[in-house]
Order: structure tokens, then sequence, then C-alpha cells
């Protein structure tokens, strides 16, 4: 499952079940993430409509006045989304959890899949954080050893 953090969406196959396309972003064409609507209720994702206000200030769909200060918090769109299941954007890293869409951001912040660089100097692994210090300890080849000589 790959991420792309350039956009602001979710990915459709990160949910449980299919999520119904009137939560795609127009613009990412992924589901909303900290869903904002314009004046006329046009949905986005907050980090697709303020990427693309910086080069236009129109809706992208209704082409009405639109700003940063003009957007306003989907928040019945934001609520039905919470209450979906999704997975840990460390699925493809072993993370086996599906949790609600509103645990989502506590989950991940403490996740054991979390992707870690080893913190020896000149060794560049990249391990699960559950993983790390078993790693930096014993099998990492930049380890300091103590001799005993």
């Amino acid at each position: 499952m790959a991420t792309n953090d350039s956009y602001g969406g979710y990915e459709q196959e990160r949910f449980a079940d299919k999520v119904h396309p009137r939560f795609e972003c127009p613009i990412c064409i992924m589901i909303f993430k900290d869903p904002v609507q314009c004046p006329n209720e046009h949905y986005f994702c907050r980090t697709c409509i303020e990427r693309y206000l910086l080069t236009s200030d129109k809706c992208p769909e209704c082409r009405c006045h639109l700003t940063k200060e003009t957007l306003k918090t989907a928040r019945f769109i934001r609520e039905m989304l919470e209450d979906l299941d999704i997975r840990c954007v460390n699925a493809n890293r072993g993370c086996p959890e599906i949790m609600k869409l509103q645990f989502l951001q506590r989950h991940e912040k403490n996740c054991g899949y979390s992707p870690t660089p080893c913190r020896n100097e000149g060794c560049d692994e990249i391990l699960n954080k559950n993983e790390i210090e078993e790693h930096e300890r014993e099998r990492c080849e930049f380890r300091l050893i103590d001799c005993e000589e």
C-alpha cells in the first residue's frame, strides 16, 4: 500500500470497506482528509484546496471567489468519515490494526511498525519502531561493542 504525501487525502484501499465516491476530493481523487467546503458547499481536502489557492482565488468546482479564510470546516462530512474503519499507514510494514478513522492519528503516533532509522553512526537501516532497540543493541554492524581486553 503506497502512500503519496503530495496529496491530501486517504487512499481508498486503506479503508476496510469501499468508501462512496461522494467522499472523494475532486483535486486528489482520494478520500477526504480534514474536509473543508467552499461557500457553495463543494468539498475538498484542506491541504489540496489550500495548495490550489496558491495559484487561484476561485473554487475549482463552481468558480466562486475563494480564500483560505472563506473555507469552512465540513464538520458533517468529517464526522461521517470518522466512523469508517481504516488500516494503519504502516500496514505494508506489518501493522495489522484496523481502527475508526477518528483514532488513526493517535494510533499512528505510537505504532510499533513506524519506520525508524537506526541511531548508530554509519548505519542507514530503517526498521520498525518495535525492532529498533534490538537491532541497535544486538544486530547492527555499526553498534559499539565493549571490548573485554
